[in-house]
């Protein structure tokens, strides 16, 4: 067996980022219909959109794994954008190994639940000066977190067209309070 096999079969056994407990800002999962392999990977963005940290679990072949824990050495401390803009063949180097065009899918699940988690990300972040009625809008959980938050103005005419960091002052609640509040609807 040469070297790079074993580099597979190593991150496959002894993975470095499965599951790993990281602040979350965005969690994704997608599947392999073909083989049934399994990736939910987590992110920790920061507002600069920089990958700060990163966790994988499922199951599946060893490509899929190796695939998955390797990726968390690539992209920590690349921007989104950056990740975004990743080929396949940046990853197959890192697998070291030539990837036949049917084990490509398995290769190639990890990096693109990834991509999906960073649009998911960057594509409902809500911020303070987000505007209550738009939040519900294009967020069906987002009212019930606000009336767990105290904030009734979700169904208030006049309140729904506050901004968040409005409602939520004007409710009472402390900085530290809506920037939880905000973090709780990005993760919803």
């Amino acid at each position: 067996m040469d070297i790079y096999a074993q580099n597979i079969l190593d991150r496959y056994k002894e993975p470095h980022y499965r599951d790993k407990e990281i602040e979350i800002s965005v969690e994704n999962e997608e599947m392999n219909h073909t083989c049934g392999d399994k990736i939910r990977i987590k992110l920790q963005i920061t507002d600069s959109k920089l990958i700060n940290n990163y966790s994988f679990s499922g199951a599946g072949c060893a490509i899929s794994q190796a695939a998955a824990d390797i990726l968390g050495d690539i992209i920590i401390g690349k921007t989104a954008d950056e990740v975004l803009n990743m080929n396949k063949d940046e990853l197959y180097e890192a697998l070291g190994i030539e990837i036949s065009p049917r084990r490509s899918k398995c290769a190639l699940l990890a990096l693109e639940t990834i991509k999906g988690a960073i649009r998911k990300f960057t594509n409902s972040k809500i911020n303070n000066s987000s505007v209550i009625a738009d939040i519900i809008k294009t967020n069906p959980k987002a009212a019930q977190i606000l009336e767990e938050y105290g904030l009734g103005c979700a169904h208030c005419e006049l309140g729904s067209m506050e901004s968040i960091e409005e409602g939520a002052k004007a409710h009472g609640l402390s900085d530290t309070e809506i920037k939880k509040l905000i973090k709780t609807i990005n993760m919803s």
